[in-house]
């Protein structure tokens, strides 16, 4: 699974890169203004969305802010494979997952 998301994200930066050099290509030979526009712009769009995507759905956590509780709440995370426990700050409602040792392997 986790090879797959990595297989979509690093297409989708080549395609981006690939984008940016054409249009680097055309604007060098004079082409039209609006394919070498049209394909800067895509080229960009591509790579932010990767980046965006990398950062926004990881929000960081703040570890200095409140009292973190473990939950009792564990699970194997299917990306890793490593066991993780959940835990939860009551100051912020923020949860972190932390990876713990394994004693069922």
């Amino acid at each position: 699974m986790k090879a797959n998301r990595d297989f979509v994200r690093n297409l989708t930066l080549g395609i981006g890169v690939c984008f940016l050099a054409a249009a680097g290509i055309v604007y060098s030979v004079r082409g039209a203004q609006t394919l070498w526009l049209y394909m800067g712009i895509a080229g960009l769009l591509l790579i932010g969305s990767v980046v965006f995507e990398r950062s926004a759905y990881r929000p960081r956590v703040q570890h200095g802010r409140g009292h973190w509780q473990m939950t009792g709440e564990r699970f194997r995370d299917p990306g890793s494979g490593h066991m993780m426990e959940v835990r939860f700050n009551p100051v912020t409602g923020e949860r972190d997952y932390v990876e713990v040792g394994d004693s069922s392997r």
